[in-house]
């Protein structure tokens, strides 16, 4: 039962952190650059995510075995990696450094 509510704690706090990104980089923000390494970000969800379904499917004992809630973790944090690699490539939220080599270019809206 505590390894349930810690995958469901877990998911709450995944889909937090990336509502509360969208919603900095779609509205309050009026430039689209930032000094935070986006990549690293990207790369940081993607293997947490896969950390998660590897170890609940090689090491059961430690977070439960795999079920939906870890199936459910693994998806977010991939479509939270491809809506980070994404707002990169559409220029929606840039790193400084990438910016400034794309030419400075504005939001696209």
């Amino acid at each position: 039962m505590r390894t349930r509510n810690l995958k469901i704690f877990i998911i709450v706090g995944q889909l937090l952190v990336l509502s509360i990104f969208n919603f900095h980089c779609l509205n309050t923000t009026t430039t689209n650059h930032t000094g935070l390494d986006l990549s690293f970000w990207a790369s940081l969800s993607f293997v947490f995510g896969t950390a998660l379904l590897l170890t609940s499917k090689y090491k059961p004992n430690l977070i439960g075995k795999t079920d939906k809630l870890i199936v459910i973790i693994f998806i977010i944090s991939i479509l939270a990696t491809l809506n980070i690699l994404l707002f990169d490539h559409y220029n929606i939220f840039v790193e400084h450094e990438s910016w400034m080599k794309r030419n400075m270019p504005q939001k696209p809206f």
